[in-house]
């Protein structure tokens, strides 16, 4: 059976590497054999199929990996998490994290570690925003630039949710809390009625 292989040894690999481009690949091309596409990604002409093998387009719907290769959202302004217009519920930690945006909320200025979440809204449904840990959650509808006043001028917390109608467009919605240092594992969840 033809098989192309990469060098077995470091040496013949860093050569080959250095001669071919870096590609290596392991392909079975007896009988039956198949190609698989662990990443969703197949040769031209091939489509990704349930099974995580290449094929004909149309043997089936491709796996949901239509985004392995995508980097995860920063969730800063300029790369913010995406919820969908249904709604959804994430979990995360500002720990690691740095301050993207501060708002004014209730009489406090928001400076804290924050993760910033972008919901695109066709309609102006009302918005009810969950959270859980010692965070706070606010709206805004630009982010990143000066202190803009928090939609509704309110912020939901572990034992207040926040109601609110933020209108149709981008709303980004910010974990953040008033103290610079203040940071630490949330669950954040939005629900659109």
């Amino acid at each position: 059976m033809p098989r192309n292989r990469a060098p077995s040894t470091p040496i013949l690999a860093a050569a080959a590497a250095a001669l071919l481009g870096g590609c290596f690949f392991d392909a079975d091309y007896g009988q039956g054999a198949k190609i698989t596409c662990t990443d969703g990604r197949c040769p031209d002409g091939l489509a990704c199929n349930p099974d995580r093998t290449c094929g004909p387009p149309g043997d089936g719907p491709p796996p949901d990996t239509a985004d392995l290769d995508a980097p995860a959202a920063r969730l800063t302004c300029a790369d913010p998490g995406i919820l969908p217009a249904t709604g959804a519920t994430v979990t995360g930690s500002t720990s690691d994290r740095m301050t993207n945006s501060a708002a004014t909320c209730g009489g406090f200025v928001m400076n804290g570690r924050d993760a910033v979440y972008r919901i695109d809204l066709a309609t102006s449904p009302q918005l009810t925003i969950s959270l859980t840990g010692e965070r706070k959650a606010y709206l805004v509808t630009t982010c990143g630039a000066g202190t803009p006043t928090c939609v509704g001028n309110a912020f939901a917390t572990a034992s207040a949710p926040l109601t609110i109608s933020p209108g149709a467009g981008s709303t980004f919605i910010v974990v953040d809390d008033e103290n610079p240092l203040g940071a630490g594992p949330y669950t954040l969840t939005v629900t659109v009625n």
